[in-house]
């Protein structure tokens, strides 16, 4: 992975390669975490292993996150941004910052709140899908005799 101190990727230049001599020498400006940001990520998707590029800039109190793979260009849920939200960096091809330093952008942040609602949420779906299947399981139980 790149650091913040290494020349930052253009879309422009990203079909030139990670080390191609066409990429802008313009180095990266490190920024405080917490104060005005601009992130940039170039990820491999697992699946159609294209290349998408997520970005992450300040829009008062909350990051904004954008990636051009077709469910963030259509505003759905992306598996990119939360990979790098989460701060796996797996999928990262490229980067001016690390995942980590997204993760601390996200730390305290109404964006934080939501993506933990969520999170319960999903468990409690899960959840509650589990006992629903136990009960389908026991109703047929009953149907067929087998419990009264």
């Amino acid at each position: 992975m790149i650091g913040a101190s290494v020349a930052p990727f253009w879309p422009d230049t990203l079909t030139c390669g990670l080390h191609s001599p066409k990429m802008p020498d313009r180095p990266i400006t490190a920024r405080q975490i917490r104060g005005e940001f601009d992130l940039e990520f170039l990820v491999k998707s697992k699946s159609s292993g294209s290349e998408y590029t997520v970005k992450v800039f300040q829009d008062g109190e909350n990051p904004v996150i954008t990636c051009s793979c077709p469910a963030g260009d259509s505003g759905q849920y992306c598996k990119h941004r939360f990979a790098l939200i989460d701060g796996d960096d797996s999928e990262v091809v490229q980067s001016s910052h690390t995942a980590a330093d997204l993760v601390a952008i996200v730390q305290g942040t109404h964006l934080e709140a939501a993506i933990a609602q969520m999170r319960d949420q999903e468990k409690a779906i899960k959840a509650g899908q589990a006992e629903l299947k136990r009960i389908k399981k026991r109703v047929a139980q009953i149907m067929r005799g087998q419990i009264t």
